[in-house]
């Protein structure tokens, strides 16, 4: 089997070709939503709840004069 090699072992322009390829994959897509990426026991995630409570609306019958 091939030996491992340790991280500094490459040069620094092939250090750099390396980065500029790892941040062109990880930035070329459209990021993923968190509810499509399962937990780590594998369970899905819970649907998104609505943070704001609907608004309510005065009724006819309360409003002033």
């Amino acid at each position: 089997m091939a030996e491992k090699q340790p991280e500094d072992s490459f040069s620094e322009g092939e250090t750099a070709r390396r980065l500029k390829s790892i941040l062109k994959g990880a930035f070329a897509d459209a990021p993923t939503p968190l509810k499509e990426i399962p937990t780590r026991k594998g369970t899905q995630r819970a649907a998104r709840k609505d943070q704001r409570r609907p608004r309510r609306r005065r009724q006819r019958k309360n409003r002033a004069a």
